[in-house]
């Protein structure tokens, strides 16, 4: 067995969807300090009156949804300020703009306060329950290497008739194709890439990545995903929306282990090598990156930049460029020659093309873009454990 140890430090902000939200019923907003603060009612309840215990009483028996609308008000007006003295609350730095809308929506009738209440639940980022901290899971970053050394494997071997084959296959899919016979070609296409027939004689089997965890405590912030147009620069207003992200400088660190070879692995030729796995995620993601590096020159968005320490280490390949997460692009989850994206144009008309028309950045403000940035760009570290 192989094993390193693997650190991820951010370079833009990252978001790993886990089906959790920050719900407007656990959180108030300051919006003089442009924070939002979650906390727990069961905190909450040993720091009332029993004035106020009644009144919550009376809120949590209402039976019909004007029942949230007095909730939000009653935790906004009357109990913000307990709520900031309370031990075990979490502050959230937001953007200025979600601060002051939650102040406008306050003052909107309650049917209008209902319409806008899911527009507060923000979708949080992969964290521990124990110790609130966001977590990168092992599959998330396992995902994302075998995309890269999947799309090595294709460029070395895309003159090979069975490989050429398939890749046509790809190239005459259409609207009427169906998505299962999609994900049978694409998985034909792995299978013959890594020689295998069975999930047990996958190679990637060998490859095993624990959950990152932080080196030190990070403070995760809220800010916007704007959606916005490769071509015009313009942000589509109704898919911006607030999310929970990782800010770029957090360091995580984990443990990658390769595995001796199992008795369905003997007959499989193909190993996963660690010089070619980072040669073949680093080339993967070297062209994102320059594209992206050009589309920010097109349409004024912000990309981070690299110390000379860093360009240094990546020219060594002692790190990696990599995209993780949630709205880091469909082009960093797809190989490249076989990339095939669904495209909604207006009037509803649909059409598959090789690269996305927009692309999602993560915001302060939901129409200037230029200090937004590119989701899921971190540097990824390897050093062997002998």
């Amino acid at each position: 067995m192989i094993r390193y140890k693997i650190t991820i430090e951010t370079l833009s902000p990252i978001h790993i969807g886990c089906d959790e939200v920050l719900s407007p019923v656990e959180f108030v907003i300051d919006s003089e300090e442009r924070k939002l603060i979650k906390f727990s009612l069961f905190d909450l309840l040993g720091a009332l009156s029993l004035e106020e215990k009644n009144e919550l009483d009376r809120i949590s028996n209402k039976k019909d949804p004007s029942a949230l609308v007095d909730l939000y008000k009653f935790y906004a007006y009357r109990l913000k300020d307990k709520i900031k003295k309370l031990t075990n609350i979490k502050k959230y730095e937001i953007p200025y703009e979600l601060a002051k809308r939650y102040d406008e929506v306050l003052r909107l009738t309650s049917d209008e306060i209902l319409q806008n209440f899911n527009n507060f639940e923000i979708p949080r980022t992969y964290f521990n329950p124990l110790t609130e901290q966001p977590i990168i899971p092992g599959s998330s970053l396992k995902g994302a290497l075998r995309t890269g050394y999947l799309e090595f494997l294709l460029k070395k071997n895309e003159n090979n008739p069975s490989i050429r084959e398939i890749i046509e296959r790809v190239n005459n899919i259409n609207l009427q194709t169906r998505r299962r016979e999609i994900n049978e070609i694409i998985e034909t296409l792995e299978k013959e890439l890594l020689n295998y027939s069975r999930p047990s004689e996958d190679p990637f089997g060998a490859l095993k990545i624990s959950d990152l965890n932080p080196i030190f405590p990070i403070e995760t912030k809220i800010l916007y995903r704007v959606n916005v147009s490769k071509q015009k620069g313009e942000t589509r207003g109704r898919l911006t929306l607030p999310i929970e992200v990782i800010p770029p400088g957090a360091k995580f660190e984990g443990i990658l282990e390769i595995k001796a070879e199992t008795e369905n692995l003997k007959r499989n030729p193909v190993k996963i090598e660690m010089s070619n796995l980072i040669e073949g995620v680093w080339g993967h993601f070297r062209e994102i990156l320059k594209n992206e590096y050009d589309l920010a020159k097109n349409i004024g968005f912000k990309i981070f930049g690299l110390h000379e320490s860093h360009k240094m280490d990546i020219k060594e390949r002692k790190v990696i460029l990599i995209k993780l997460g949630k709205h880091s692009g469909a082009e960093a989850m797809t190989i490249d020659k076989i990339r095939k994206i669904l495209i909604r144009r207006e009037g509803n008309r649909t059409e598959y093309q090789a690269s996305p028309t927009t692309i999602w950045l993560a915001s302060e403000q939901k129409k200037n873009i230029s200090q937004a940035m590119p989701f899921g760009w971190a540097l990824l570290r390897f050093e062997k454990i002998m």
